[in-house]
């Protein structure tokens, strides 16, 4: 009866597939992506502080 069911997942409910062992991998690469762009967006104004 279910032979022929095809789970498609999208959006959101991607994120309940994901195994528990890759969360801490997932968690890493935010903090550091997060990190870099804070980081970028705000040394150029403390350059200009530093240099004046």
């Amino acid at each position: 009866m279910y032979d022929n069911y095809i789970s498609i997942r999208s959006g959101i409910n991607r994120l309940y597939t994901v195994s528990y062992m890759w969360y801490s991998a997932i968690a890493v690469l935010t903090c550091v992506v997060i990190g870099l762009l804070v980081s970028i967006v705000t040394s150029e104004s403390f350059v200009r502080d530093v240099r004046q």
